[in-house]
Formats: structure tokens, C-alpha cells, sequence
């Protein structure tokens, strides 16, 4: 009895052509889950900062200074976190031998560059366990640990492309390396 074939699903990121060579772009990774409780989360917090900001101006209480300023740094990580799920994106590629990995959002970037030849073990990384999948993650803000593809540079392994499969993982790293000198791979 002849059955029917699963769907294959194309890859999850694309390929640029740019001035350097070729750049493959990795939308932000979305949580569900956090893109419905987030904007929720914000009209409350927010409410709650203008409570709290009018009472200390009524009062000039020294502790609401102080949580005022917790309030506001909570409030830009969550609109940092739902700006990175709706609008970032990564981009990995190679320029002149070296590997660059750039996260952008709304025309701002964070770029990294390493050294070509001091790029070791290029390959995919195996899925990371449930729990760090459902982290949350602001590439702006600190470094990945988990992602599609993994390499180590000097003692220390950088993750990229969050939100990808390892199989997306390694289309990417073969395209890496076509383009990276030898020995990235080992």
C-alpha cells in the first residue's frame, strides 16, 4: 500500500549575495507563548511604573527612586525581547576569510568578527534541551549559548543561529566552509 510522502520544508534562513560574498540571514527565533504575554505584560508594568512614578513625585520616597529604575531597566528588556522576536535577525558569512556573525535590529548591529584561521570544529550543534530552548535570548545583550552551528575560537565555543534545526545547521556550515580556510572544519 503505497503511502504519502512527508512535505519537505525548505530551509529557514536565506541567502544574500553582498558586497563581501554571501551572507545567510537567520530571522529572530519567536516564542509563541512570550509574543502573546509580552504586550500584556507591558500595558501592566507600564501601569504600574506611572502609579509608581506619581507617587514618588508626591512623596519623593527614596525606595521608589530606586524601584523606578528597576522598573525601567525590566521595561526596556521586554520591549528589547519583543523588538529581537517580531524584527532581528542574524547574519553569518564570510569576508575575506574571516567569519562574521551580525545581529541586527531596526538598522542597529551588532557585528563579530573572527579571525579565519583561528576558527576550529566548525559544525552543526545538536538541538539544546527543552529548557533552553524555552530561554529567552537578546544577542544584543549577551552571547548565545546554544544555536545551529558551533565553533571554537581559542578557548571558548560560539553559537550561531539560534531557532534552526541541525539540519538547517548543516546546510549552513557547508556553505561556511566553502568559503573559510582549511582547517575551520577540524
Amino acid at each position: 500500500m503505497a503511502g504519502k510522502y512527508e512535505t519537505v520544508r525548505p530551509p529557514r534562513f536565506e541567502v544574500e549575495q553582498g558586497l563581501g560574498g554571501e551572507r545567510i540571514r537567520v530571522r529572530a527565533r519567536r516564542n509563541l507563548f512570550m509574543l502573546l504575554f509580552l504586550p500584556f505584560w507591558l500595558i501592566v508594568w507600564t501601569g504600574g511604573g506611572i502609579a509608581a512614578a506619581a507617587e514618588f513625585a508626591r512623596t519623593g520616597e527614596p525606595f521608589l527612586a530606586l524601584w523606578l529604575c528597576g522598573w525601567a531597566l525590566g521595561w526596556i528588556f521586554a520591549v528589547l525581547m519583543l523588538a529581537w522576536m517580531l524584527a532581528g535577525a542574524e547574519l553569518i558569512g564570510v569576508n575575506a576569510g574571516d567569519l562574521e556573525i551580525e545581529q541586527s535590529l531596526f538598522g542597529l548591529t551588532r557585528r563579530r568578527l573572527y579571525c579565519g584561521r583561528d576558527v576550529r570544529n566548525l559544525s552543526p550543534a545538536p538541538a539544546p534541551p527543552f529548557f533552553a530552548q524555552a530561554q529567552i535570548s537578546l544577542p544584543f545583550l549577551m552571547r548565545s549559548r546554544f544555536g545551529a552551528v558551533k565553533f571554537n575560537y581559542g578557548g571558548r565555543t560560539v553559537y550561531a543561529a539560534q531557532g534552526l534545526d541541525e539540519a538547517e545547521g548543516r546546510m549552513i556550515v557547508d556553505r561556511l566552509l566553502r568559503h573559510l580556510p582549511p582547517g575551520a572544519g577540524s
